[in-house]
């Protein structure tokens, strides 16, 4: 099902919204690994390629577009495509990940960890109803504060729980959705992601911002369409026509050479 045009964002905002995104995509440090291989007949130099994506990465982590996390792992917002209900809904997104990765004589291995899902309905809903520049966006989604609370948040929450919805503090308002069980692939066991869907102002919540004084989110019971639990079977093939879900960036073409574990 379709969202419906009177649903929708302004123009404008979604204007911004892509401004936003753009500006936010971190997609680039995640294909930078595919592009780690050997010339044939030789092996990677790890000493080299190591200082070499440390440069990009720290590059990147200036422009605001990842928070490097540890020595060989990082938080990114990339791009994708998911089907969000039994009806074959789909909607792109920004799914924030901690991407860790190993340096191989081979090539560079990486493992992705989704944590956060956010529309890019609700980035939308952010300029609509919380008038800012995009850039404002763009850093807070990966500015420490914000990626910490949602952190917290991420270790606090059970898809099983009776108040399995949330709400987080995001500039002059909260991101609110759900948390969520999904599969990042046909074979991969299941992980939970805190499924965002809309922002609301704080002005119209007054109960969250009551409840978000000591820490920068609450929970609370809520059922709306998609409440049930979402197994591998409704969330497999998130992309039609390709065999892995979760795409980040590139073509189709271009994932034949994806390292195992990405």
């Amino acid at each position: 099902m379709s969202v419906s045009k009177a649903s929708r964002p302004p123009l404008w905002a979604r204007n911004n919204a892509r401004q936003a995104i753009e500006l936010m995509d971190g997609t680039p440090a995640y294909v930078s690994f595919l592009k780690q291989k050997p010339q044939p007949g030789r092996v990677i130099q790890k000493s080299g390629t190591e200082a070499n994506i440390r440069a990009y990465l720290q590059d990147m982590q200036t422009q605001g577009r990842i928070l490097i996390t540890g020595d060989r792992d990082f938080i990114a917002p990339c791009l994708g495509t998911i089907f969000v209900s039994d009806g074959g809904e789909v909607e792109r997104n920004v799914l924030l990940s901690k991407i860790e990765f190993k340096i191989q004589r081979s090539g560079v291995v990486t493992r992705i960890n989704p944590f956060m899902n956010i529309p890019h309905h609700a980035f939308g809903r952010v300029f609509e109803r919380d008038l800012r520049p995009p850039v404002d966006v763009a850093r807070t989604i990966s500015s420490r504060g914000f990626i910490d609370s949602v952190l917290k948040l991420y270790a606090l929450v059970d898809p099983e729980a009776a108040a399995n919805s949330f709400a987080i503090r995001f500039l002059g308002g909260f991101l609110t959705g759900t948390v969520r069980e999904f599969a990042t692939g046909p074979e991969a066991a299941e992980t939970k992601v805190l499924d965002v869907r809309t922002f609301l102002h704080a002005r119209d919540k007054p109960e969250w911002v009551r409840n978000t004084q000591q820490v920068p989110y609450t929970l609370f019971e809520y059922s709306d369409r998609r409440a049930q639990k979402s197994s591998a079977d409704k969330l497999a093939d998130m992309i039609e026509d390709l065999a892995k879900p979760l795409i980040f960036g590139p073509q189709p073409s271009e994932h034949k050479d994806l390292p195992p574990g990405a």
